[in-house]
C-alpha cells in the first residue's frame, strides 16, 4: 500500500504525504504535474526522451557536447603525462584509461522500446505493468553480454555519472541545457559551465572509488605503491 499510494486517488496520496510530512519534513506536496512528469520518465524513459531530444536537443548539439568532451580528456591525458610524482608504468596504466573512456552524450544510440499495454482508465494498472515490464527486463540481461550501450539516466534528466566498472562517462540531454550548455554559446562560457561538469566527472575515474579500476572497468590495483603512497599524501593535504 505505502509502495502504490503516491500512484492512487487522492486520499491515498494525501495520507502518504502525511506521513511523509512527519518523517522527512516536507512541506508541501509537488504540484500533480510535477508528479505526473516524474512518473512517466521513471516508466517509459526512454520513451519520453525521444520527444524531449526532438524538441531540446537536435542538430549540432550531440556532436559539439562530444567535442568538447574529448578536449577535456586530451587534456588530462596531457596533464597525467607531466606528472613528477606518478612512476612512469602507473602513468602509462592511467593514459591507457584515459583513452579508453566512453562517452555516452544526450541520448542513446538505439532507443529502447516498451512492449507494454497502458490504459487510460487506471493510472495505478498502468503502473503496475510498467514495474512488471522493467522488472522482466532486468531479469532477462542475465546471462548475457554487458550491454555498452545501456544508459542508467533518462535522456531528460539533469544530471550526470561516471560508472567505474565500465569506465564510461554519461551526460544526458537534460544537463546539457542552458545554464549549462547551448550550441549558442561561446565556447569559453560552454566549458566554463557544462565543462567544469565533465572534468569533475572524468576526475572519477581516478578518485578513491575510480582508481580502483583499470581501463576495462575491472577491479584491479594497478597503482605502484610507491605512486600509491603519493597520491594518498596529496588526497590528505588537500
Amino acid at each position: 500500500m505505502h509502495s502504490y499510494a503516491p500512484n492512487l486517488s487522492k486520499p491515498f496520496v494525501d495520507e502518504n504525504f502525511s506521513l511523509a510530512q512527519k518523517m522527512s519534513g516536507a512541506k508541501e506536496l509537488e504540484p500533480r504535474w510535477k508528479r505526473c512528469v516524474r512518473s512517466t520518465d521513471v516508466a517509459v524513459g526512454e520513451l519520453l526522451g525521444q520527444a524531449y531530444v526532438a524538441s531540446q536537443f537536435s542538430g549540432a548539439s550531440k556532436p559539439l557536447a562530444e567535442s568538447m568532451v574529448k578536449g577535456i580528456r586530451d587534456a588530462m591525458a596531457t596533464e597525467v603525462a607531466s606528472l613528477q610524482w606518478m612512476d612512469a608504468p602507473t602513468r602509462q596504466a592511467a593514459n591507457e584509461k584515459i583513452t579508453a573512456m566512453e562517452f555516452l552524450i544526450g541520448y542513446p544510440d538505439k532507443w529502447r522500446t516498451y512492449d507494454v499495454k497502458l490504459e487510460r482508465g487506471s493510472f495505478a494498472k498502468n503502473v503496475m505493468a510498467v514495474r512488471e515490464l522493467n522488472f522482466d527486463y532486468e531479469m532477462e540481461q542475465i546471462g548475457k553480454p554487458v550491454d555498452k550501450g545501456r544508459w542508467h539516466m533518462s535522456p531528460p534528466t539533469v544530471n550526470a555519472y561516471y560508472n567505474p566498472s565500465m569506465n564510461e562517462m554519461v551526460f544526458p540531454a537534460g544537463i546539457l541545457q542552458p545554464p549549462f550548455f547551448a550550441k549558442s554559446n561561446l565556447p569559453a562560457v560552454n566549458y566554463g559551465a557544462i565543462g567544469m561538469v565533465m572534468g569533475h566527472e572524468l576526475t572519477h575515474g581516478f578518485d578513491d572509488e575510480g582508481a580502483k579500476f583499470d581501463a576495462k572497468g575491472n577491479l584491479r590495483d594497478w597503482w605502484s605503491a610507491s605512486t600509491a603512497r603519493s597520491s594518498d599524501r596529496r588526497r590528505a593535504a588537500s
